[in-house]
């Protein structure tokens, strides 16, 4: 943007309000070059002083629809003109983009908002998950909240509660006990009633897939698909192992290194699941039946 030495004075704001006025009722983009030239100020305080807004598009954050280039396009005039520390214009922001000032403001604050992830917003996220939220709900909620400010966008804040929810190993953390909560909500359960339980479960056992990739692409909790597994299991092989399998599983333990290919195994027993070999190792492992080896 050309810039002019010239300091506006306050009677040049109508001036300017008047030329935008003028471009825009005769159907034309407002060209702020033009604007410039006519009132005899830099375009940066043409967009500051323009007051007029008729027509100006509004901009509703949805996940779904959410433009990554005007969001670039905004971040980038930020960038240009109000480099940090100083504040932002959001006048000249909205004039820039066209956009309703108050979406532009709600925008900025949710592109540039730092994310911290306290007991308190763990807290909330909870409470949100167990009302039946989807991750991507307790996302936007998280992300634009006001106390919020910084550097961290949506999508950040997205894989921060699906990490949170499906990925934690914390056995008895707050998350794993909303999950096993909200496993029972009418919600979850009808997702669960939809999906090719057998057919999830198949994938699980071969290697294909795993229960927390299902959980993210179901957008359920684990329990539910982790029962689907050990239900299907129950029906398809025994839960009880013979001293002739398990010595087999030794052999096999004895015969290879880390990290096991269990589904080999259970190809040669045909009676026992990948996953259920797994277990069953694990098992003799921890009670020391079977000492540790070195991975290649």
């Amino acid at each position: 943007i050309r810039q002019k030495a010239a300091e506006p004075r306050q009677e040049h704001a109508g001036a300017v309000n008047q030329e935008v006025q003028r471009q825009y009722e005769s159907g034309l983009d407002i060209d702020w070059a033009a604007v410039s030239q006519v009132v005899d100020l830099s375009e940066i305080k043409c967009l500051e002083l323009c007051r007029f807004s008729e027509g100006k598009a509004r901009w509703t954050y949805d996940p779904d629809t959410f433009s990554q280039e005007m969001a670039d396009r905004m971040e980038a005039f930020i960038a240009e003109h109000y480099p940090p520390p100083t504040a932002p214009n959001f006048n000249a922001v909205s004039n820039h983009m066209w956009i309703d000032i108050n979406d532009c403001i709600r925008m900025a604050r949710m592109l540039r908002g730092e994310f911290e992830w306290a007991d308190e917003a763990k807290a909330r996220a909870v409470r949100m998950r167990e009302q039946g939220m989807t991750h991507k709900e307790i996302a936007r909620q998280l992300t634009i909240v006001e106390e919020n400010s910084g550097k961290v966008s949506f999508s950040e804040v997205m894989e921060l509660v699906k990490r949170e929810f499906i990925g934690a190993k914390r056995k008895n953390s707050a998350f794993n006990r909303a999950d096993a909560y909200s496993a029972s909500l009418p919600l979850y359960k009808a997702r669960m009633e939809a999906a090719d339980k057998d057919q999830i479960a198949r994938d699980i056992l071969s290697g294909a897939t795993t229960v927390a990739e299902v959980a993210r692409r179901l957008d359920v909790p684990t329990r539910p698909v982790a029962m689907v597994v050990d239900k299907f299991q129950s029906r398809m092989y025994s839960s009880v192992w013979t001293d002739q399998e398990t010595e087999q599983l030794l052999e096999h333990a004895r015969m290879h290194t880390p990290p096991y290919n269990w589904r080999v195994l259970s190809a040669l027993l045909g009676t026992k699941s990948p996953r259920q070999c797994k277990c069953k190792f694990n098992k003799l492992k921890y009670g020391g039946a079977i000492p540790d080896k070195p991975e290649n």
